[in-house]
């Protein structure tokens, strides 16, 4: 007997292009996977030093074990998850780039099927789920940002991608509630794979059990509570190991000291200058606070990670993040993003509360170093900035695919050009990233580094020195892991 689901019109269709475009962002993220960017940047290849050593010897670089919480490196103290997943990689396909890198990509795949199924459970009861579906993966698949980051070994993208998960068991929780314990679980291992997430979580956390309780006949107060300190509770217990290492609070010295609106000025003197030069009347000491000022660098920050042209247009200026040619997502994606946000504040309003929730909260630890804005540490925005361009492109996709009896010729039109203006922009991404990018990103990436290791590899037992004339002191890290 045929599902219920393949009945409705364009369902075929729908399944043929959903399988397609999957194919389309897997070949996207795996094509010369090893060779495209075209180096290993010092933070990646620090891992695959201390990957290698664990697979050899089964203790890091320093003597450590492998189970730690924070690994020293070279002196930056990585999250352990990604470490442990790049070993297994190692001892299956050796200490190479292409070894390291799968493992984000694998995440970048995962991220696909995360879309849909948490789209499901976001809007179990839309129309035509089909092209919910299809409108959702065409986003994720051709978006420049999950295509990039999932060819490289940031821990932030697989981060991204377990708090996925644990959105998903989170609203799965509605039904079974049970799987509130995997979603904590899912937000721990996040937490242990990029630093970042204990800020983001508890709010999405907060947001995720109101929309379960507000989808009830009821809303009930006390349950709601219950949920949600409890849930905090063992989230924070669980975070004890990492509190309690030994490089705990160096490795806090090390983030803290990074340039930040919270050190970026004096905030005092540059209150008491400003009161003096509006005459340090008593209106003044309100409006020049040092609080005031810092919430406003705060929100300027802030402001740069929200901007269209950040999202759509530039990107990240940083050639390890972006093409600067193109954005986070495809510039005609701008077009389902505000019909999408139009539709859902219209019909959805609550679930678009979540996931603008979930936007904002991934954008705070962002948004404080000075640096803004950075795709890199906004990578937990991935997904719900995904699910709402997606809700968008189902808008459009369905007025191609599914025939209405109330239907504009026009709106047709305009759905079909804009679907043909993604797909030509996509073709373009692609062509520059793989034949343009590679040599304009190569300094950003210590383009032959590689291949000057492995020649200090083939001298290492024939002299008793060797000099290499170079500016950047974490050269060292290149041979340990080559050699």
């Amino acid at each position: 007997m045929k599902s219920k689901l393949l009945k409705k019109p364009g369902s075929y269709l729908s399944v043929v292009l959903i399988i397609v475009i999957f194919l389309i962002g897997f070949l996207a993220r795996f094509y010369l996977l090893g060779n495209i960017p075209s180096g290993l940047y010092w933070d990646e290849v620090a891992m695959l030093a201390d990957a290698k050593t664990l697979a050899n010897f089964g203790h890091d670089l320093h003597g450590h074990s492998w189970l730690q919480s924070l690994f020293i490196s070279y002196g930056d103290y990585k999250s352990p998850v990604f470490i442990w997943l790049a070993t297994l990689s190692v001892k299956l396909f050796g200490a190479t780039n292409f070894a390291l890198r799968i493992v984000s990509a694998l995440a970048g795949l995962a991220s696909m099927l995360l879309s849909l199924l948490i789209v499901q459970e976001l809007f179990p009861k839309v129309k035509n789920r089909l092209c919910l579906l299809l409108g959702t993966i065409f986003t994720i698949a051709l978006s420049p940002w999950a295509i990039m980051f999932s060819r490289t070994a940031f821990e932030g993208h697989l981060a991204q991608m377990l708090v996925s998960v644990a959105v998903l068991f989170l609203l799965k929780s509605k039904k079974k509630k049970w799987m509130l314990l995997l979603s904590i679980f899912c937000a721990s291992l996040a937490t242990y794979t990029y630093y970042s997430v204990r800020f983001v979580w508890p709010i999405i956390l907060v947001v995720g059990l109101w929309l379960i309780n507000k989808q009830k006949k009821k809303f009930e107060w006390g349950n709601f509570v219950l949920m949600a300190v409890g849930s905090g509770l063992i989230y924070s217990a669980s975070l004890l190991p990492m509190l309690n290492s030994p490089f705990y609070q160096a490795s806090n010295q090390f983030r803290f000291s990074a340039n930040s609106v919270l050190n970026a000025k004096d905030w005092v003197v540059e209150s008491n200058q400003l009161r003096q030069l509006a005459g340090n009347v008593l209106n003044s000491r309100f409006f020049y606070h040092r609080h005031w000022l810092l919430i406003r660098k705060f929100a300027q920050n802030l402001a740069n990670n929200l901007s269209l042209n950040f999202l759509f247009v530039g990107g990240d200026s940083n050639l390890r993040h972006g093409t600067t040619q193109h954005g986070l997502f495809l510039f005609p994606f701008v077009i389902p993003f505000l019909v999408g946000l139009y539709v859902l504040a219209k019909k959805r309003f609550r679930e678009l509360l979540f996931l603008v929730c979930w936007w904002l909260a991934a954008l705070v630890p962002a948004s404080v170093p000075l640096e803004t804005p950075h795709a890199l540490r906004s990578l937990n925005a991935l997904m719900p900035l995904t699910l709402i361009i997606g809700f968008g492109s189902y808008q459009l996709l369905n007025l191609i695919l599914v025939k209405q009896k109330k239907q504009v010729f026009l709106s047709k039109i305009f759905s079909l050009i804009t679907i043909v203006l993604c797909l030509a922009s996509f073709a373009g991404f692609s062509y520059h990233y793989f034949n343009v990018y590679p040599q304009d990103s190569a300094h950003n990436w210590q383009a032959g580094y590689e291949q000057l290791a492995k020649k200090v590899c083939a001298y290492q037992n024939k002299a008793d020195k060797i000099w290499i004339q170079l500016t950047d002191q974490r050269f060292f890290l290149w041979p340990l892991a080559y050699c």
